[in-house]
């Protein structure tokens, strides 16, 4: 029962389908995970075990689930439950906003079939058209041919909706090349699913299915978008203001952006701020109350000097100003 599989859902889920073979008796696989669930009852299914097996949670008092009745019940939509389950999101794979597992079941139940996700041997436009296809029934849109047309779609259909008085977000559905990033690691993850059986995971090169490899932590980076692709427009990044942590933690822009999670010019910018001294006072100080261009960094436009304090340190590029202005400013005060 010797085995190279690195995923302890995959070793839990092996062992149990080896023991029910073996002895022909009914087995309890102790788990609370959706994983090893999801993975019962598709080796379960595809194997034709007939013993009774039952996964039971590790938290007294939850319920015990009958692998067997499962499966009989459901034996349609159980072939696609795996790649279902990868789409819409596990330990590797991002879920899309406001996709959850109940939606896959619904649109699996209409007959969809998924069998093309998670073999290594399909042909990859097909794999993508079978994920956008699922993705975009979750949302309606399933004549749509790419998730950027369904995302135009499902904006388009709730800004249109009457009494709409603020217009809606297009955070919910992925663009197109940010799908398929993720639909490679959940064609990948499928692929090792559906292998857990085997005493080997199934030779594939994770940088070929959405991951990069980071050499100074020794681990794989998931990938936005391809490094060909901008997250956005410059004119758009450049109006980008970030007050997360991450921007306070210098030594995490390199990594960021090696893994192309930071363009370029925002690192620069970045490294260009935390060098700068603070502006504020001075900034506030050059500010009267009507609307004009400050004298002591020479680019802000605010209506007031209240306005530009708060957000000249972070907005400005200037390190420091000029000797004329510092005295302009001493004098004046």
């Amino acid at each position: 029962m010797a085995t190279t599989h690195e995923e302890a859902d995959n070793i839990i889920v092996q062992q149990a389908m080896a023991v029910a073979v073996a002895q022909q008796q009914p087995v309890t696989v102790l788990a609370d995970d959706t994983d090893v669930y999801a993975l019962l009852l598709y080796h379960y299914l595809e194997q034709g075990i007939q013993t009774p097996m039952f996964m039971e949670s590790p938290v007294k008092e939850r319920t015990v689930v009958d692998i067997q009745a499962t499966v009989k019940k459901h034996q349609n939509i159980i072939p696609a439950i795996l790649a279902g389950h990868a789409l819409t999101g596990c330990d590797t794979v991002a879920a899309c906003f406001g996709i959850g597992k109940g939606k896959m079941l619904k649109v699996l139940k209409t007959g969809l079939n998924l069998n093309m996700i998670g073999n290594a041997e399909a042909n990859w436009p097909e794999v993508l058209e079978k994920a956008t296809k699922s993705i975009a029934s979750c949302f309606g849109q399933s004549k749509n041919n790419s998730m950027s047309e369904a995302r135009v779609s499902v904006w388009t259909s709730r800004a249109g909706k009457s009494g709409a008085t603020v217009t809606p977000k297009l955070c919910f559905l992925p663009t197109t090349e940010a799908f398929i990033e993720n639909v490679k690691r959940a064609h990948l993850q499928t692929c090792i699913w559906k292998n857990a059986l085997q005493l080997d995971p199934p030779d594939l090169e994770p940088t070929s299915y959405g991951w990069i490899k980071e050499s100074r932590t020794k681990s794989l980076l998931p990938t936005t978008v391809p490094t060909n692709v901008q997250l956005a427009p410059n004119h758009i990044l450049k109006l980008i203001r970030c007050t997360c942590s991450t921007s306070k933690q210098p030594f995490l822009w390199p990594l960021l952006a090696g893994a192309g999670l930071l363009p370029e010019h925002t690192l620069r910018t970045l490294v260009a701020r935390r060098s700068a001294p603070a502006c504020r006072v001075g900034c506030a100080s050059q500010h009267t109350s009507s609307r004009n261009s400050c004298s002591w960094c020479g680019e802000c436009r605010w209506t007031s000097a209240s306005a530009c304090s708060t957000t000249c340190r972070s907005s400005h590029s200037r390190l420091k100003p000029s000797t004329s202005v510092r005295s302009t400013h001493v004098s004046s005060s």
